[in-house]
């Protein structure tokens, strides 16, 4: 682990007596957010996981587990001092559980240890002094406990949350179950970001765009974050016909995925020149993948429908643009858009993912793993973000808006226009230019 630290036969970090505090460095796009920010207190940015277990949860077992995944992780253990953007401390590790971990016995319902629950890992987290992870565990009967989760978004996003739910998943199993130790994971601080490479692809023709409904989006959005309500919708049997066309075009269904939020977004706006960013198909590396940290992964598509006018021709132009973002060194958003002067270009956020992705949570050896609804936002940063997942259900979106920025009927009206441009992207695709030709 971190200089400063020694290991228990365990596996977890312990205090050296002779040494201060560890100080690593912290990476672009942790000053990035802190510099927006603006403090060390924030609950914005907290994500929040809950979940059901059923079966005869072993609370020591897990508190052991959870000792042994925060003594594996210097990044769970870290804190972000007020005075200083440039770098992170990691603190002795003695109480650092104790500040991590809440538990509370004999709860009368679920909706009871979920509500208490909230309290707490959805309060203002003080990056400053705790660190950016808490975990509640309320038992509610023998066959019945509650798991509660929250992550500031400096460390954790939906890849690190699966990242922490497998090592305390296999934690759980070699305390219960007896097993040999793990070796150990690949760390934030040794995952930098890639420098840019002489010759790397261009994204000029990407941004020489004027994109004058979506900046004008942006230039009508007040403050930081503000009022958000969220609208929902599924499809069914869209994603059978979405998957083959996939196949059909030799791209991935993010590709089609993307399109048709460019497309409805068109649509909705009254503008040939789309534009969207999101963070949920941004490049990686070997080392960060397997590391819980905070990464730059966003990329950014659009289009210029005057251009691409057909849905053939939107699909090759976002999978050309997907290709060059895939060539490049992960890069921190902001300074992708202040190089191509586009700092104005970032209200609509969009995910794509299939079902499988979102992982049931830790799975306890002896118990069963029941994931519930996250609550609705109450507030957001940008005026639309769409979450679609797509699986044997159908396709699922989930659509939050600024309420003090978009209203009316605009965001019904958008995510039944998803709808549209995926179903017909999902119908038979238009065929390229070699195919007519041998036709």
């Amino acid at each position: 682990m971190g200089s400063a630290h020694g290991s228990t036969a365990a596996g977890r970090a312990r205090p050296s007596a002779d040494r201060a505090p560890a100080e690593y460095p912290t990476t672009v796009q942790q000053r990035r957010m802190l510099d927006f920010l603006g403090g060390r207190v924030d609950a914005h940015y907290l994500n929040v996981e809950s979940f059901v277990l059923r079966g005869p949860l072993d609370g020591r077992a897990l508190k052991a587990a959870l000792a042994g995944v925060v003594g594996r992780h210097d990044m769970i253990r870290s804190v972000y001092p007020a005075h200083g953007r440039t770098y992170r401390v990691l603190p002795p590790s003695d109480g650092v559980l104790d500040a991590i971990v809440r538990t509370r016995q004999a709860v009368p319902t679920v909706e009871d240890a979920v509500r208490d629950g909230m309290a707490w890992v959805g309060s203002p987290m003080a990056l400053d002094r705790e660190p950016p992870l808490r975990v509640w565990v309320a038992r509610i009967d023998a066959e019945t406990s509650v798991l509660l989760l929250s992550g500031h978004y400096l460390v954790f996003d939906a890849w690190s949350f699966m990242l922490l739910y497998e090592d305390l998943t296999a934690e759980y199993q070699r305390i219960r179950c007896g097993g040999s130790e793990r070796p150990q994971p690949a760390q934030y601080r040794d995952a930098p970001p890639e420098p840019p490479q002489p010759g790397e692809p261009s994204l000029g023709r990407l941004f020489d765009r004027g994109y004058a409904a979506i900046r004008s989006l942006s230039a009508r959005t007040p403050g930081r974050t503000g009022p958000a309500a969220t609208v929902e919708r599924t499809w069914a049997g869209l994603t059978p016909g979405l998957v083959a066309a996939a196949k059909a075009y030799r791209v991935t269904p993010y590709v089609l995925g993307a399109v048709a939020l460019l497309r409805a977004v068109a649509d909705t706006l009254g503008t040939p020149q789309p534009f969207a960013g999101s963070a949920y198909a941004g490049r990686t590396t070997p080392q960060a993948v397997r590391a819980i940290g905070y990464f730059a992964t966003t990329l950014f598509v659009g289009l210029d429908l005057s251009a691409a006018a057909t849905p053939a021709e939107s699909v090759r132009d976002v999978d050309a643009q997907l290709r060059t973002w895939y060539a490049m060194p992960r890069v921190q958003w902001e300074t992708v858009l202040e190089d191509h002067g586009g700092t104005d270009l970032y209200p609509v956020k969009f995910a794509f993912f299939p079902n499988s992705f979102a992982r049931p949570g830790p799975l306890l050896a002896g118990l069963t793993t029941e994931r519930l609804r996250p609550p609705p936002a109450v507030s957001a940063r940008r005026p639309l973000h769409l979450i679609t997942a797509y699986g044997d259900d159908g396709v699922t979106a989930s659509l939050t808006y600024r309420t003090d920025v978009v209203g009316g009927d605009l965001p019904q009206g958008l995510l039944a226009r998803f709808g549209q441009q995926l179903a017909e992207l999902g119908a038979q695709p238009d065929p390229t230019p070699t195919e007519r030709e041998q036709r």
